[in-house]
């Protein structure tokens, strides 16, 4: 019986270090050379590729107001992507890059609060990519305007 106990004892010790050692936190791929060849030239050949989308427009004046707009926005909306672009002959301050009308209508409630003058552009847009995480900056939460009405409970009867 002491001899059942004392091998129980050992193999619970034993058993957490002989499960550690298959918790490996690398993956090792064995691919051809031509494979890694071709993905790296698919994403050189997509880096810049655009979407059609929408932005924010927040400021369209001269470089340097639109640099100050942009800290100013960066101040209250430190999440949002802005960005500055010229188009001649002025600088436009446009935000976030959304895929359509509705989260961009979404994001411009919420923007409109500090920045009265914005409106929704159309333009091309870079889409999300899968290497790395989607952010979060492009998704605001709207609260819902609607009221929903509960249906009364049901008794079980039937009428």
């Amino acid at each position: 019986m002491k001899a059942i106990r004392l091998t129980i004892c050992i193999l619970s010790l034993l058993l957490p270090t002989l499960t550690s050692a298959q918790n490996t936190t690398s993956v090792k791929m064995n691919a051809d050379p031509a494979f890694h060849r071709t993905f790296s030239n698919y994403l050189n050949a997509n880096k810049n590729r655009k979407i059609e989308g929408y932005r924010v427009q927040v400021y369209n004046g001269n470089r340097n107001e639109s640099n100050q707009w942009r800290s100013r926005f960066i101040s209250k909306f430190p999440d949002l992507e802005s960005m500055v672009i010229f188009e001649t002959p002025d600088y436009k301050l446009q935000v976030g890059n959304y895929k359509t009308i509705y989260d961009a209508e979404a994001a411009l409630l919420i923007i409109r609060e500090e920045f009265p003058g914005a409106f929704i552009v159309e333009t091309s847009i870079q889409p999300p990519t899968l290497s790395r995480p989607i952010k979060e900056e492009a998704t605001l939460e709207v609260e819902p305007q609607l009221e929903v009405q509960e249906e009364p409970e049901s008794t079980g009867k039937i009428e």
